[in-house]
């Protein structure tokens, strides 16, 4: 993972950049530590993983690219093809509980600014045509008021909640018929000064789609500079 620097505003503040791009990873390609239980870290950002028997969610790193259904590898594949602006690696996560990332670069708050989002191309298949199992999102009839959204939890010190946001990677309320294939920029500054940033997807379909995986790319951060 790389990290870019970036004097900003007078030089009070220097930008961290999570872009995955500087990880030594081999095409179509999925990467996470073996043996992670809790936290690993990458460069400057902390990430977690964990493991139960054969299974794992947490956070990983992908490099596949162009993949067509059914190959069962889009499940870990983008949506849109490659990372944001067609980077060549981007951040998958898998969720059962919130996950954190935090942050290594200081033993104080950060700011951040924002991050990218997409849903697998899997799960946006399937929202979108179902399958003999899963029936699309809006039911049969479409008009089912359905939604997945993923919530940004700023956590101060204590672990304790300062600030949300959040962003629907689907949305099939009020006549709307939107899932997310392509990247999205959500805006974090309203979070403020955060110790931890939380992550979450929910949905209207509860556990049904769970573990529930979405891919994440170009989180960045700023750290104030007391110097």
């Amino acid at each position: 993972m790389a990290l870019c620097f970036a004097c900003e505003e007078g030089d009070k503040f220097t930008s961290h950049e999570l872009t995955f791009e500087s990880v030594e990873l081999d095409a179509d390609t999925l990467f996470y530590p073996d043996a992670a239980i809790g936290q690993w870290r990458v460069e400057d950002f902390l990430l977690e993983t964990y493991q139960a028997n054969d299974n794992w969610y947490g956070y990983a790193v992908s490099s596949y690219q162009d993949v067509h259904l059914p190959d069962p590898v889009s499940q870990v594949t983008s949506a849109p093809i490659g990372g944001d602006d067609m980077s060549h690696h981007y951040g998958l996560a898998r969720f059962e509980k919130p996950l954190t990332i935090s942050f290594g670069m200081t033993e104080g708050t950060v700011f951040p600014r924002y991050i990218f989002v997409t849903n697998t191309l899997w799960l946006a298949h399937i929202m979108r045509y179902g399958t003999d199992d899963f029936t699309p999102f809006g039911g049969v009839s479409g008009d089912e008021p359905e939604w997945v959204r993923i919530v940004f939890t700023g956590l101060d010190t204590y672990g304790v909640p300062v600030g949300q946001v959040e962003r629907h990677l689907a949305d099939f309320r009020n006549g709307k018929e939107y899932i997310n294939f392509n990247w999205a920029y959500v805006d974090l500054t309203p979070l403020g000064e955060i110790m931890t940033l939380e992550i979450m997807v929910y949905t209207s379909r509860g556990d049904e789609m769970m573990p529930f995986t979405c891919a994440f790319d170009n989180l960045r951060v700023r750290v104030y500079d007391e110097g």
